[in-house]
């Protein structure tokens, strides 16, 4: 196996990942479908309803990238990158695909939740306190700030690594 069926490979696991992540908020869903409208306001309930919809559309359109799409994920994630043809890793270029790795990770997780912290946020009743959210919406910017800059600046930090590993 070589270094672009290991990096096709980790493609898809992520997006078995966010298949799997997608099913556990759609079976959320349905049981806020029950909860949410009875025990609180009715556009508490539709607001809770729509960030789990969100997230739900997020994972599944993710998934889909990643599971179906492989090849076009890793050509706008590595564009001109040209890998041995030999088979033998590349070391650097295998930690910058794993750095990258790191950030797509992460995106699907921070799309959910700061989709509905947002959400929770634009429709929040008068006796909610807005500091919980607020510190999560930062945790998560701060978050989603690490996601992207592991997926756009991955040579520069594989190559920070590389220089404090030799």
């Amino acid at each position: 196996m070589n270094i672009r069926q290991l990096r096709d490979l980790a493609i898809k696991f992520i997006g078995l990942w966010c298949l799997s992540g997608g099913v556990i908020i759609l079976s959320q869903v349905v049981s806020m479908l029950g909860y949410s409208f009875w025990a609180g306001s009715f556009l508490t309930g539709l607001v809770y309803l729509l960030s789990f919809l969100v997230a739900v559309l997020l994972y599944g359109g993710l998934a889909y990238m990643l599971l179906f799409r492989t090849h076009a994920v890793a050509g706008v994630l590595w564009r001109g990158e040209e890998m041995e043809a030999t088979g033998e890793p590349n070391v650097a270029f295998t930690l910058e695909i794993c750095v990258a790795l790191i950030g797509l990770y992460l995106v699907p997780d921070v799309l959910q939740r700061v989709t509905g912290e947002l959400l929770t946020l634009a429709a929040r009743p008068e006796n909610m306190s807005v500091q919980p959210l607020y510190t999560g919406l930062i945790a998560d910017a701060v978050k989603a700030v690490v996601a992207v800059l592991c997926i756009v600046k991955s040579k520069a930090i594989a190559a920070y690594i590389r220089k404090y590993a030799e």
